[in-house]
């Protein structure tokens, strides 16, 4: 059995465990038949398991070639029998979980438990879509965007490599020409011939980020040859337009739409900007410099083509081109528009602007669409944003990874921890009040008041949309990878602080490759000050930027930290101050105000 979306059931029904489930451990006297539904009668979600044979006195029946995905088991017999235990067992092979992150904001802990959930349901030999419906399919656009967050959470790094060598199987068996990475894999039962930007980039973004997640540089090393192979074959289709190959899947079901051309295009700068940086770690710096050139060509042909400053307002011209053509449930009627939040995340994680005016412009029209207030709907009264609540999200599968970071990079940690509190439609707590314990493929998978979403293609485990966790351990808790120094050897531990009083005190640990890294702040003092614990393994250093209102109120007991033996300060800037810590134990305060 494979759990769907929900905690165990001890009623008459029998009970289940999380995750995905292998065989239903029935202990019973008498011939019975076991029901285990998936989902609501959709994608064919209902899965039956039938014992076989004479039944025997304490016969004890257990599946061994299958496994479920399901919230409640039902078991039915054709005999008077008697039942004595129904266990759910879970396979998995996120077997050893390598990080935590705890809050003492119940809606938030929930999240996180359904996002590990569904984590743990769907890493089974090959990162699923989800466990409980016909497809059960390794959807390499899913993967891409969760790496990340797998890799916090879960010692995902083997299992993750496994998959990116299938990845490479699958290019030269089903990929267009032999080149293009597919959109699922193993196997080539969905192809994207028109296009599979944000897919078949899973070929290249998932070496980077296990090569970033755990400084194991061999990956790069046997991946090579088919992210090459892939980049060429990209430029053979669109030449010196510069363009992305298309995407027939686009901002996946994301409820403002986005061109998906303009998503094939700044997918293809992002994987030509990861090119070089891979090239250069492993000491080809020719190679390295001439995709830092593409990269560079890939931005003047975007901002020749999307960003628009007629009349000195700078706009992203994100309703160029039809959103996703293959998008079951989507209204045809929908269009895509200007400034749509995916697409300007996008643009300000690659830099494909000027100026810092512009950068500032572009971040104020994000702020604008997030925050949807009266003016802004009175300004757009033919954008979808219209009928949603202030401070919601309207990302799809592409622009739920970047959300958070973004915005946070950016100066506007506030509006990424609103955006975590808020639970109206569509937000990542929307789920959790509807009672959900996995997270949802839709925004709109379930609501008590509109009953289910789109049952042509809806289900309770998918985690993609789980991928803010990323944003919970390295901006949150504040451990951080450095880009510069992949595996932690170096890392960045900056927490940030709830602006919204909400969480008042975060948890955070991971098992890095040098060992546990630990960082736990507790705001007291009505937001007066800070308590904050770090641990930094043997043989790596961090460096610590810490919210304070001057660097000497930062200090270990009595002491300022500056003054602490082997720490190096290294200034103090917008209320942050910021030290180089060697490996320890660090037990700080400082003041906030």
């Amino acid at each position: 059995m494979r759990r769907e979306d929900g905690r165990a059931d001890h009623r008459r029904r029998g009970a289940a465990d999380r995750g995905r489930l292998q065989g239903a451990v029935l202990r019973h006297e008498g011939r019975a038949a076991g029901r285990l539904p998936g989902e609501p009668a959709q994608r064919r979600g209902h899965q039956h398991v039938q014992p076989q044979g004479r039944p025997r006195r304490g016969e004890t029946h257990q599946d061994s070639l299958t496994f479920y995905g399901f919230r409640y088991a039902s078991v039915t017999a054709t005999e008077t029998v008697t039942i004595t235990r129904l266990t759910g067992r879970v396979a998995t092979s996120a077997i050893h979980e390598r990080g935590t992150v705890v809050t003492d904001d119940p809606d938030t802990n929930r999240l996180i438990s359904n996002i590990r959930w569904g984590q743990r349901g769907n890493y089974l030999w090959v990162p699923t879509d989800c466990p409980q419906r016909d497809e059960r399919l390794g959807w390499t656009g899913d993967t891409q965007v969760f790496a990340t967050t797998g890799l916090y959470n879960a010692d995902a790094g083997p299992f993750l490599g496994h998959f990116q060598a299938s990845v490479a199987d699958s290019q030269t068996i089903y990929g267009m020409d032999k080149a293009q990475f597919t959109g699922v894999s193993p196997g080539g039962r969905y192809n994207f011939p028109g296009g599979g930007s944000g897919w078949a980039d899973c070929g290249v973004v998932l070496p980077w980020t296990l090569w970033q997640m755990t400084g194991d540089p061999a990956v790069i090393e046997s991946s090579r040859p088919a992210m090459t192979r892939y980049l060429d074959w990209i430029r053979r289709q669109t030449g010196d337009t510069h363009a992305g190959q298309g995407s027939l899947t686009g901002d996946w079901l994301a409820p403002q739409k986005t061109s998906a051309q303009l998503m094939s295009d700044v997918y293809y700068g992002h994987v030509a900007r990861l090119m070089a940086q891979m090239a250069r770690a492993v000491g080809r710096p020719a190679e390295a410099a001439a995709y830092e050139r593409l990269f560079a060509d890939i931005k003047k042909a975007f901002m020749r083509k999307y960003l628009s400053t007629e009349g000195g307002t700078v706009t992203v011209r994100s309703s160029l081109g039809d959103a996703s053509p293959i998008e079951p449930g989507a209204d045809p009627n929908q269009k895509t528009e200007d400034n749509s939040q995916t697409a300007l995340l996008w643009v300000l994680k690659l830099g494909f602007y000027d100026t810092e005016s512009q950068r500032r412009a572009l971040v104020a029209h994000l702020a604008d669409n997030i925050g949807n207030d009266a003016a802004y709907k009175a300004a757009h009264p033919t954008s979808s944003r219209v009928k949603y609540a202030e401070n919601t999200l309207s990302v799809g599968f592409l622009g739920v990874n970047v959300l958070a970071p973004v915005l946070t990079d950016e100066g506007r940690a506030d509006l990424a921890y609103k955006l975590l509190h808020q639970d109206a439609m569509p937000s990542w707590l929307f789920s959790v009040k509807n009672g959900a314990t996995t997270v949802w493929e839709r925004w709109n998978s379930y609501s008590g008041q509109d009953g289910f979403g789109p049952v042509s293609m809806n289900s309770f485990n998918h985690y993609a949309y789980g991928a803010v966790m990323e944003w919970m351990y390295a901006y949150m808790a504040g451990i951080a990878r450095d880009p510069d120094s992949p595996g932690f050897k170096h890392f960045v531990l900056r927490p940030h602080l709830d602006p919204t009083g909400r969480i008042t005190h975060v948890a955070g640990a991971h098992e890095s490759p040098y060992g546990k890294i630990r960082s736990e702040w507790t705001v007291g003092d009505r937001g007066a000050s800070l308590s904050y614990d770090a641990l930094v393994p043997a043989n790596s250093e961090a460096t610590l930027r810490l919210p304070a209102v001057s660097a000497d109120s930062v200090r270990e007991g009595r002491s300022p930290l500056a003054r602490v033996d082997g720490v190096r300060f290294l200034g103090h800037s917008g209320g942050v101050a910021s030290y180089r810590l060697p490996s320890g134990s660090y037990r700080l305060t400082s003041r906030l105000r």
